[in-house]
Formats: C-alpha cells, structure tokens, sequence
C-alpha cells in the first residue's frame, strides 16, 4: 500500500510540475500545441494545403514542412533563451520568405513582427498574431504593408488532420 501511494505520489508532482514547467515555459506549450499533420487556407494567397509540424531540440524548436499545389516550403522556429523571443524562418520553393519575431508567447498564442517576401515577389512587413482557437483549430492574422506601401491584410486558418485522415 505504501508504494502504490508512493507512485501516485511522484506521479503527481512529475504531472502537476510539467504544468509549472510550461507556465515557466510558456513556448515549449505553444510548439506543443502545433506538433502534428494540420491543413491550412489562406484566403488572401489564394494558398490551401497541408504542413507537418515537429518538436526538436527537446521543445525548444519546431521544424515544419508545408505542402500545397504551388511547391514547397520549410520553416524552424526556435525559443532565444537569452533575449525570451520565439523567432520562426521559413522559405518557399517559389522564392517566398518569412521572419517572424515573437516577443509574446503563451500556451495560447504569440504575438509580434513579420517581414519577407510573398509568392508574387512582393516584399512585406507587419504585425502578426497567431491564437490557438481549440485544441484542432489554429488562426493567424497579418496586418501591415507590402513593398509598394499599400495596406496589406491576411488570416490564415488551420485545422489539424485527424488521425484517420
């Protein structure tokens, strides 16, 4: 009986001290949160297909690789200790670039700078926020300027694949 209350007992502190880890940690929840097969559309781009995202780094990065009918793409994000900013690059096979800057992270979002160029060359920088709607539904929003000064606005929205998918 002592050792059953033993276990329970270190079972609960290794559950309940993960929960402290990611309030103290509040990147490695949200890279957690994207792992997985997901689909996405991105209405503005006229963009729609999948992406695999995965942990590396033992939480503190994520490698991601996306799929639509126009090519490729490839991006890693990673936690900077020392500054407290998740930073995210990513590159496409139609010469488009993406750097974000995150100086807000939670379990439920981020929130910060973006700048790169899009899949018909225009270059673009503005404010992105990314929030986690439920545990399957993921939304992003860029508001700012493309190259040639005009206002730019785009959402996105992803929903993870199901297992049997």
């Amino acid at each position: 009986m002592l050792r059953l209350a033993a276990i329970v007992f270190v079972g609960s502190l290794i559950t309940f001290g993960a929960g402290r880890a990611d309030a103290q940690q509040p990147h490695k929840a949200w890279l957690r949160f994207l792992k997985g097969d997901w689909t996405y559309k991105i209405a503005k781009l006229d963009a729609e297909g999948t992406v695999t995202w995965r942990i590396a780094a033992k939480g503190n990065a994520l490698v991601g690789r996306f799929k639509d009918e126009d090519g490729q793409s490839i991006e890693i994000g990673g936690w900077q200790s020392d500054s407290k900013t998740l930073v995210v690059n990513g590159y496409g096979s139609k010469g488009n670039y993406w750097h974000l800057v995150f100086k807000k992270v939670s379990a439920d979002g981020v929130e910060g700078t973006n700048h790169g160029v899009l899949r018909d060359g225009r270059t673009y920088e503005g404010k992105f926020i990314g929030k986690k709607i439920d545990d399957d539904h993921y939304e992003w929003h860029l508001n700012g300027k493309a190259g040639d000064g005009k206002e730019l606005s785009i959402t996105a929205k992803y929903t993870r694949k199901k297992k049997d998918e």
